[in-house]
């Protein structure tokens, strides 16, 4: 991921395998850790319950900037992804288990459920890829969503996987712009969600960081059979 030089302002782009797949137009440099849901850079950590290491650790996060240089903070309380249109309990698990991370200028979580059974885990992965209908809706009224991408399908272990990038303004008229994505796995009778964020120019890779990380909740979740 690379960004540009103060005052300058260029197409920002994600890409994967070398293909464009999301152009937005954004300008400005990456500010401060984000701090919406009130919880600074080096908030004290909180173990989430995950009894069977379901959960992604910092280092199987997406790799951002070609470093991988996320930090555990506090559990947080607010909405996985900017695009989650209901409370996570609308998708009706059994368990949840939930791990925050944050970077100067970006979040991350990851969150793994449980269900009664594999149809409802099927039933919630599909309703997790249909957030990519809202992906506006909790941009502030003065912000403009830029470009909502497709959900790409990812190579798991078992079960299914996928991504969907975004990019908003929380305010039309700034120099910055957000890019988030929201990848989701399913497996047995469980499901996987990593979202991240971040703020800056552009976010360009080759190979999009996300895939990694969805591949790599899969196989844990192969540890809640």
């Amino acid at each position: 991921m690379s960004r540009t030089a103060p005052g300058t302002r260029r197409t920002a782009s994600i890409v994967m395998t070398g293909l464009l797949v999301a152009v937005a137009t954004v300008a400005g440099v990456s500010g401060p850790a984000l701090a919406a849901d009130g919880i600074p850079e080096n908030a004290v950590t909180t173990t989430a319950v995950d009894p069977n290491d379901a959960l992604l650790r910092a280092g199987q996060m997406p790799v951002v900037n070609d470093v991988q240089d996320w930090k555990r903070v506090a559990v947080r309380h607010s909405r996985i992804s900017t695009a989650q249109p209901e409370a996570l309990t609308s998708l009706g698990f059994t368990d949840k288990a939930r791990r925050d991370f944050t970077i100067p200028g970006g979040q991350a979580t990851s969150v793994v459920l449980t269900f009664a059974d594999a149809a409802a885990a099927k039933d919630a992965y599909a309703e997790v890829k249909a957030w990519r209908q809202h992906t506006g809706d909790n941009v502030p009224a003065g912000g403009q969503l830029l470009f909502t991408g497709r959900n790409t399908p990812v190579d798991v272990q078992q079960g299914r996987g996928s991504y969907l990038p975004f990019v908003f303004k929380t305010d039309k008229n700034a120099d910055e712009g957000t890019f988030e994505w929201v990848g989701v796995t399913r497996r047995g009778a469980a499901v996987s969600i990593i979202d991240w964020r971040v703020n800056g120019q552009d976010a360009t890779y080759q190979v999009d960081p996300t895939i990694a990380s969805v591949q790599a909740a899969n196989v844990k979740l192969g540890r809640l059979a």
